[in-house]
């Protein structure tokens, strides 16, 4: 017989000579071979064994995450008290130079013109703890360096003008101004 009538008649012998005979059953594989149930058993296991890992580790993978939340609100918490207490830091730290520099120029209000404790004020409000560099070796805080350099500087009278103090006679502005000028420079030497 030929091969069609050989397929068309259903029997186990296939209409193409090459193939393999057909076989039904559950447990044989593609190539015709029966399979070892206890190969598919072991194959389910495994593959019961790799889900539960996926599930394990899934369930840690959100475990961490949520760990990763709460370190990442805990360090934003910490940056944000941080970031006050160096703001504290500084207002303490501008009111002890305010202080420091208070102390200065009352200190000198005496001896050195008011015009001059004025001008140099600013520059030690805005940080007296600022060094200057005097040589190779020698580094100085500009409050010590002020200091020093008034000091130096000749006693300056800060007596008060009134018109008792000048003649009694009535002066102009002008008049008055220049006594006044006369005195201040009899203090300077």
């Amino acid at each position: 017989m030929g091969a069609v009538l050989l397929g068309a008649a259903l029997v186990n012998q296939p209409a193409n000579p090459y193939m393999q005979p057909l076989m039904l059953a559950d447990d044989i594989d593609s190539e015709g071979e029966q399979i070892n149930m206890s190969e598919v058993e072991d194959l389910q296991i495994q593959l019961s064994d790799v889900k539960t890992q996926l599930h394990m580790a899934r369930q840690e993978s959100e475990t961490k995450s949520k760990e990763a939340e709460a370190t990442s609100k805990k360090i934003t918490e910490l940056e944000a008290e941080i970031k006050a207490l160096r703001e504290e830091r500084e207002r303490a730290e501008k009111a002890k130079n305010e202080a420091e520099v208070k102390a200065f120029c009352d200190k000198w209000e005496a001896k050195i013109p008011p015009a001059v404790i004025e001008a140099v004020k600013p520059l030690l409000l805005s940080d007296s703890s600022k060094i200057i560099k005097l040589g190779d070796n020698e580094d100085i805080t500009s409050l010590k360096f002020f200091d020093e350099l008034f000091a130096k500087f000749p006693e300056f009278a800060t007596k008060q003008f009134s018109d008792t103090d000048t003649q009694t006679v009535e002066l102009s502005d002008i008049d008055k101004a220049r006594e006044r000028a006369k005195a201040i420079a009899g203090t300077l030497k």
